[in-house]
């Protein structure tokens, strides 16, 4: 493997397994001896992975909503606009409980703090 900056040859200093199907190393540069890590899965895993991302896109239609401690923020959404939305949040402090749910459960949620 190539270094991603100087391009130099890498050699594995340390390997460890993290879980099935996927595997740590922390890696030398030969060249400029910076060391980086990098995470490698196997062919399974990834097929695993995008299936599971396949899924999410099925369920993606304006069915989600994204909570917090104080309430709903914002309903009828996507899920991968709802991912969006709650990475943006996460980047200022006070927005805790950030939760993706179905617009069922924002709708209940929405519910009890009004009754």
């Amino acid at each position: 493997m190539k270094h991603p900056v100087c391009g130099g040859e890498t050699a594995v200093i340390n390997s460890r397994p993290q879980g099935e199907g996927r595997i740590w190393r922390r890696r030398r540069c030969v060249e400029c001896r910076d060391t980086y890590t990098t995470f490698e899965i196997t062919k399974k895993e990834l097929d695993r992975l995008m299936e599971a991302e396949e899924k999410l896109n099925e369920l993606d239609g304006p069915n989600w909503a994204v909570i917090a401690f104080r309430g709903v923020v914002k309903t009828e959404i996507s899920y991968s606009e709802a991912a969006d939305l709650m990475k943006r949040l996460q980047l200022h402090p006070g927005n805790g409980g950030l939760a993706i749910v179905s617009v069922d459960a924002a709708a209940r949620l929405h519910g009890r703090k009004n009754a």
